[in-house]
């Protein structure tokens, strides 16, 4: 059988998890273990109720990782949105092979699971700009240095289109026959596809999905945003793409309120491409991977914003 590219290359539970938790911090009195997700490169635990283990799944992830650690630990006191910093960090044994680490919990849900109310959406919406402000802005040399890769043809709006007819190729019986014909439709007229961004190189998240916004236990804030292993310079519309795909345009014209960065005339355009893209990613890899919650999230989105095309033709 096949392997997937987000499948582990070493077993994990819960029992192994803890058997590396003794091996590491002799001190720590460990009460609880529970799987708490799994994502494409990490495995998380939720130790004792209050502290996020998390366990690359690949040797590569490794690496991730440790930049991670590295660059949260100066990022996040200057950020206006909350991002973890490490406190723990586990060294490669006989139970686990590879470095993992331990931030305290964010409480609250992901936007997988909730969302902004729309009373809300303005004030965080500028928010996030501030805090796109200060990640974009962040300087590309260090992120050099400390081995960030530069975003390839994949992200761009021709690979993006290359992708999104890719997963659509297996989502036609499982998405309604009339959403598929307009999402597949609108991927095929190449006249749709945006011009390649050509402004000045920026650091970004990569990865600003709905499943790494955790808001609030009322649901009306952002209470943080993790998950920075895909850290990467390039475009930055990538971002706001992700904050697109979630809410649509109320939540990235009130971030364009307060970015504080040049932004080019083509954003607009490849955020709106880029964030159409990510809903079908999100159904695919929610299909393939067998997540209901990236298959709803996904065809939820991919519905609003056909709608919103639809309504405005």
């Amino acid at each position: 059988m096949t392997s997937a590219p987000w499948d582990p290359d070493r077993p994990l539970d819960a029992a192994l998890a803890s058997s590396a938790l003794r091996e590491n911090f002799a001190d720590l009195p460990v009460r609880s273990v529970a799987l708490l997700g799994q994502g494409w490169d990490f495995d998380a635990y939720l130790v004792n109720d209050s502290m996020v283990f998390r366990f690359p799944r690949r040797r590569e992830s490794e690496s991730k990782l440790l930049f991670e650690i590295e660059f949260l630990e100066q990022f996040a006191p200057l950020s206006p949105v909350h991002v973890p910093v490490y406190s723990l960090e586990g060294a490669p044994g006989q139970t686990f092979p590879y470095t993992f680490a331990c931030y305290s919990i964010v409480q609250g849900r992901s936007g997988m699971e909730s969302t902004l109310p729309a009373s809300s959406i303005a004030a965080e919406g500028q928010r996030m700009g501030s805090f796109l402000s200060l990640l974009h802005g962040q300087s590309i040399d260090r992120a050099l240095a400390l081995g960030v890769e530069t975003l390839g043809e994949a992200d761009t709006p021709e690979g993006v289109r290359a992708a999104s007819i890719d997963d659509l190729e297996w989502l036609k019986g499982v998405m309604p026959a009339a959403l598929f014909d307009r999402v597949s439709a609108y991927f095929e007229d190449v006249t749709n596809m945006p011009e390649d961004y050509t402004g000045p190189s920026r650091l970004v998240h990569r990865d600003l999905g709905a499943e790494h916004i955790i808001l609030s236990e009322d649901h009306r804030r952002i209470a943080g945003v993790i998950d920075w292993s895909d850290v990467s310079i390039g475009d930055p519309a990538i971002d706001f793409a992700a904050l697109w795909a979630w809410l649509g345009d109320a939540i990235v014209e009130a971030a364009l309120e307060t970015y504080d960065l040049p932004v080019d005339a083509g954003l607009a355009g490849r955020v709106r491409y880029i964030g159409t893209h990510m809903a079908v990613a999100n159904l695919s890899y929610g299909f393939h991977a067998g997540r209901a919650e990236y298959m709803s999230a996904g065809l939820a989105w991919l519905g609003r914003i056909f709608e919103g095309r639809q309504a405005k033709e």
